[in-house]
């Protein structure tokens, strides 16, 4: 675990240098703030699936990047994750960091992020949720045939592809 951290630390150890104390300090502060602290020690391969993705999104704050890309950093773990990886997103939120995540889940998009890019092989449009998510644009993002149903912010969007 400790090693995968470590490799969000590359472009300040370098190819062939060994990490320092700086390095594994911010490598464990990463650790801490996923709340995975206790598995320093563990093979990666031992730990469950969402396990290894808030991992992923320590390696991800060991850098200490002033922007972060996640991909698909929920897919996997269970509803306790994910509401630990939010209060971490909140928190890098309040530190004006820039996080840039890709996610199928419409409904998480529309209901804890700010802002949206709506994608599909180019951009589509972007900007708050409302804006974005509307069912000509999705009809364009998905193809076929959708249906489309709004409560508040939240978005969910069924497609009707089985049958012609």
């Amino acid at each position: 675990v400790m090693d995968v951290v470590l490799m969000g630390r590359v472009k300040e150890i370098g190819w062939l240098r060994r990490p320092g104390r700086g390095d594994r300090d911010a490598a464990r502060e990463a650790l801490d703030q996923v709340g995975l602290s206790h598995l320093i020690s563990r093979p990666i391969g031992d730990l469950s699936g969402g396990q290894q993705q808030r991992v992923c999104i320590a390696r991800a704050l060991a850098q200490r990047a002033d922007v972060r890309l996640l991909d698909e950093p929920f897919g996997g773990v269970d509803v306790e994750a994910q509401t630990s990886m939010f209060e971490i997103l909140d928190d890098l939120r309040g530190r004006s960091v820039t996080v840039l995540i890709s996610t199928h889940d419409l409904e998480m998009a529309t209901t804890r992020f700010d802002r949206l890019i709506l994608l599909n092989r180019r951009i589509i449009a972007d900007g708050p949720a409302e804006s974005v998510l509307t069912p000509e644009r999705l009809a364009a993002a998905y193809g076929g045939r959708l249906t489309f149903w709004q409560n508040g912010r939240a978005v969910t969007v069924t497609a009707d592809d089985c049958c012609p």
